[in-house]
C-alpha cells in the first residue's frame, strides 16, 4: 500500500523530534556596499580553492520595478581570518539570481565547468523567467554568453555520472501553478541536448510531496548503493510551504534515486528527509518578516570526522553553515 505523500509540516514535525545540531553560524561576508546582501549561494571547488557563488542584491531591489532590480552572481573566496571576500579576478554575472555550479566532462573528456542562474524575461507583456547556462574550463574562463536557456523554469541541476557517462538532470516544472513545483528527472548524453523541450519532458514525480507543499533540487551527488553496488543520485533539495498570510517556510532536505529506474509519475518513493531548518542557525538579518523562516541549501562540504558542513542562504539576507551527520549515509 502506498503511503500518502508527506506535507511540509509532517516532514518538519518528524525532523524536530530528532536530536538537533549545534547552532550553525552566519558567515562573515565582506566587500559589499552597506545596502547589499549576499544569499542563496552554491558551493564549487576550482583548482583546489573553494568558492561560494552567491546572489548579491540591494535591499531595495524588486524585480517588479526594473529600475530597482539589481541581482548579480558574485564569486567569493574564504580569507585567512574566516571572512568571505569577492574574487577581484572574476567579474560578477549581472542580473543573475540563485546561481548554481557543477563540473561535467566535455565531449573530449576534459573537465568543463557549468554555471547557471535565473534571469527575468521582460520581452513579453507579462514578465517571465528562464535559467541561463554558461560554460568554461574554470571560473576565470567562463563564457559570458549562455550556451542554452531553459524557459519558464528554475531549480535545474546537473550531475555527471560515471557508470554511463550520461548527465543526470533535475528540473522543476510548475505542474500545479505557482509555488507548487515538483522535481522532474531525466538523463542526457551531452549538454548540447539540454533545452526547454527536454526539461519539460522530464518524468515528474507528482507524489513526492503533498498538495500545497513544493520541492526543488539544489545540488546533486553521485552515490553508490552498498547493497546493489549500483550508482545512485543523492539530491540536496528544499521543501517549502506558503502560509495564508504569505509567510514562506523553506527547509533543507535530501533524497536518493536510481537514474536507471523507468519513469513512473506516481512512484511513492523518493520521500524527502528534512536535514536542517532556519532555527538550526544563529539569528541574522531577514529581507522581510515573511522570509524569516527560510533556508536555501547550497551544498555539502565533507569533514574529516565523517560529518558534513551544510551551506545555505538564510532569509534572503545572509549565508550560513551548520555541521550535520552525512545525510546520505
Amino acid at each position: 500500500m502506498n503511503l500518502p505523500a508527506p506535507s511540509y509540516y509532517s516532514l518538519r514535525k518528524e525532523y524536530e523530534q530528532k536530536p538537533q545540531p549545534i547552532k550553525g553560524k552566519v558567515l562573515r561576508i565582506e566587500g559589499l556596499s552597506a545596502n547589499e546582501r549576499a544569499y542563496n549561494p552554491t558551493v564549487i571547488e576550482d583548482n583546489g580553492t573553494q568558492y561560494l557563488i552567491a546572489r548579491v542584491e540591494s535591499t531595495t531591489s524588486n524585480w517588479v520595478i526594473p529600475e530597482s532590480y539589481d541581482p548579480k552572481a558574485v564569486f567569493f573566496k574564504k580569507n585567512a581570518d574566516g571572512t568571505w571576500l569577492p574574487d577581484p579576478e572574476i567579474p560578477p554575472f549581472l542580473l543573475l539570481e540563485d546561481p548554481f555550479a557543477t563540473w561535467i566532462n566535455d565531449e573530449d573528456g576534459t573537465p568543463l565547468l557549468i554555471v547557471a542562474g535565473v534571469q527575468i524575461d521582460r520581452t513579453a507583456a507579462k514578465p517571465s523567467y528562464y535559467t541561463s547556462f554558461f560554460k568554461g574550463k574554470n571560473l576565470h574562463t567562463l563564457e559570458r554568453e549562455p550556451f542554452t536557456k531553459i524557459s519558464h523554469m528554475k531549480d535545474i541541476r546537473l550531475l555527471q555520472r560515471k557508470a554511463t557517462k550520461e548527465i543526470a538532470v533535475c528540473t522543476r516544472p510548475l505542474i500545479y501553478g505557482d509555488n507548487t513545483g515538483r522535481i522532474g528527472m531525466f538523463n542526457i548524453k551531452s549538454i548540447n541536448e539540454l533545452n526547454t523541450d527536454q526539461a519539460f519532458s522530464a518524468c515528474v514525480f507528482v507524489s513526492q510531496v503533498a498538495d500545497g507543499t513544493w520541492i526543488g533540487a539544489n545540488k546533486m551527488y553521485l552515490l553508490n548503493n552498498p547493497i546493489t553496488n549500483k550508482e545512485e543520485v543523492g539530491v540536496l533539495c528544499h521543501v517549502a510551504y506558503l502560509d495564508p498570510d504569505k509567510s514562506q517556510h523553506y527547509s533543507a532536505a535530501v533524497f536518493k534515486y536510481d537514474p536507471e529506474e523507468p519513469c513512473n509519475h506516481e512512484y511513492p518513493g523518493f520521500t524527502p528527509k528534512m536535514i536542517a531548518i532556519r532555527d538550526n542557525f544563529e539569528e541574522g538579518p531577514t529581507k522581510t518578516e515573511q522570509l524569516k523562516d527560510v533556508i536555501f541549501p547550497a551544498g555539502l562540504e565533507h569533514q574529516q570526522d565523517g560529518m558534513v558542513k551544510l551551506y545555505a542562504g538564510l532569509s534572503d539576507a545572509a549565508i550560513g553553515s551548520v555541521i550535520l551527520p552525512d545525510p546520505f549515509v
